[in-house]
């Protein structure tokens, strides 16, 4: 290659690299496979795979320059940024100490330290380094926030109003501090923030701009009020805002579970003689049905761990069955997936992407929700998994779904009543479909039931999974680890009725749902 025919492929991976990383990445290769070698072209490409979404090679080739330049922190926050997209919480694991030797001066990789120490479970190096960043940074909200949401997750809920109530002195207008303030203890008539939250809106509706969270955040605190009324009028406000951000369908959904239901019942299981170890507990189901309560109190006992929500399994899916990085990943994966699946190959590599998250316990715990659409696929994937199906009232279910501001991207369906009853009836179809399917492998716990006989419960749920009691179990609540749920308030305190049939209080607003939802029994 001529010296002229470098320079011109250097300068336009230098200009492509963001712009078009594809065409930077074709230029490296041209230049590697001519010699050339140098840091800032390995580099380039490393941050072009990044930007394409190959987080998993780019990780490994920023970890490899890191190596070769271990005074170079940046690399290695690089590095971890690409894999968490990844999910490889092994390596994360290889490159956090490092770090944390000698944390990173700036703010951005504290950042990226903190989320690090959170998706190995280490929450409290996660509370020391985001106080580090707040050290740094006194006057940035977000940091404040971020720090106010850890101690709440440790139950330190004094110190984490401090700091939320520092984000507002910081910038007034920061609405994320509102609705945490809102959501960290009940409030009353003569300790509340409804006349700052008003003003707020009232300022916001006059530079034209919207405030979900705030709407929210006055439901939580006219909702400990007891005012009805309001709280169902700013609930629904701020869904309304939610609803036209998500773009969300419900014919989306019963599309899926329909596809769902027929690829499993045309599928070939695998093969059951591969040995399987025993060990994951899949707490699965609607969100706000019990299953943090679940989870805490199985992850009490001795034998027990938790590894918290995770999106584990269908990042396995993504590797091997080739539809990684696809935004639509159901449609893809019907699209491309063989009858023949390589189940054994994704529950092992499930398996081993969680092992860094717990220990040489008996059983772990993955309790994200929606892991109830992947039951069947889980099921033939690891044949020693067992599930926890969480059940409550289906008028609590859709309510406390409907009230509750979940992140972007998540549970689209909960911004509209109606859209949430569809969503509830597909859903309890689908778990009759895998109870059909997978005869004993399924364990309902009743949210109901659960509060009215905490002990009793507890023991039925312990004993199905081969346990002994333990009086730790019902304990939970003393715990020291952290929470990172939207239960992480209620599962501070010892389990309380208060929530069972909590929808009466909106009665007349919710009468369409009531009837959308009069023909689903809630036995499964």
């Amino acid at each position: 290659m001529t010296a002229t025919r470098q320079r011109r492929l250097q300068e336009r991976a230098r200009r492509s690299v963001s712009s078009n990383p594809g065409l930077c990445l074709e230029s490296i290769e041209q230049l590697l496979r001519n010699g050339a070698a140098d840091r800032e072209f390995l580099v380039l490409r490393a941050n072009a795979l990044r930007n394409l979404g190959q987080y998993s090679q780019a990780g490994v080739l920023y970890r490899q320059l890191f190596e070769q330049n271990p005074g170079d922190h940046s690399l290695a926050l690089e590095s971890i940024s690409c894999f968490l997209r990844c999910f490889d919480y092994t390596a994360i694991k290889d490159l956090l100490p490092d770090l944390v030797e000698s944390p990173p001066k700036s703010e951005k990789g504290l950042v990226v330290c903190i989320r690090a120490a959170q998706a190995l479970r280490q929450s409290s190096l996660a509370l020391q380094l985001c106080e580090k960043l707040v050290e740094k940074a006194p006057g940035d909200p977000v940091h404040r926030c971020k720090l106010g949401t850890l101690y709440q997750s440790f139950g330190q809920m004094g110190q984490a109003e401090e700091e939320f109530l520092a984000a507002l002195e910081i910038d007034i207008d920061y609405e994320p501090a509102w609705y945490f303030l809102a959501q960290l203890r009940k409030y009353s008539s003569d300790d509340n923030h409804l006349a700052e939250l008003y003003y707020f809106l009232e300022r916001q509706s006059q530079n034209g701009t919207g405030a979900s969270a705030v709407h929210y955040a006055i439901a939580k605190e006219c909702e400990d009020l007891g005012r009805y009324d309001d709280a169902f009028e700013h609930m629904n406000k701020g869904a309304q805002q939610m609803r036209r951000r998500s773009g969300y369908g419900v014919e989306a959904d019963q599309r899926l579970f329909k596809e769902l239901q027929d690829w499993f019942a045309g599928s070939n299981p695998m093969d059951t003689t591969l040995p399987q170890p025993e060990g994951p507990v899949f707490v699965l189901g609607m969100p706000r049905t019990g299953s943090t309560l679940a989870d805490r109190i199985l992850s009490s006992h001795s034998e027990v761990s938790s590894v918290g929500e995770l999106m584990c399994f269908r990042r396995a899916v993504e590797e091997l069955c080739a539809s990684g990085g696809h935004q639509d990943f159901f449609s893809h994966f019907f699209a491309q997936a063989p009858r023949q699946l390589p189940y054994h190959e994704i529950g092992a590599r499930y398996l081993d992407m969680v092992s860094p998250l717990h220990g040489e316990q008996r059983y772990f715990i993955d309790k994200m929700p929606m892991n109830y659409v992947f039951a069947g696929l889980i099921a033939r994937a690891l044949p020693g998994a067992r599930f926890i199906h969480t059940i409550r009232n289906p008028m609590d279910t859709c309510f406390s779904n409907f009230k509750q501001m979940f992140g972007e991207g998540y549970y689209g369906y909960s911004y509209d009543l109606e859209s949430t009853a569809v969503h509830y009836k597909l859903y309890r179809d689908l778990m009759a479909f895998w109870h059909q399917h997978l005869p004993g492998r399924i364990y309902d716990l009743e949210y109901e039931r659960m509060v009215a006989d905490p002990e009793g419960e507890s023991r039925a749920m312990l004993s199905w999974l081969g346990l002994d009691w333990q009086e730790r179990c019902l304990q939970f609540h003393r715990s020291s680890t952290a929470v990172h749920t939207a239960s992480v308030s209620q599962v501070r305190q010892p389990i309380y009725r208060d929530s069972v049939e909590k929808w009466r209080k909106f009665g007349h607003h919710l009468q369409p749902l009531q009837q959308a939802l009069e023909s689903v029994s809630q036995a499964s």
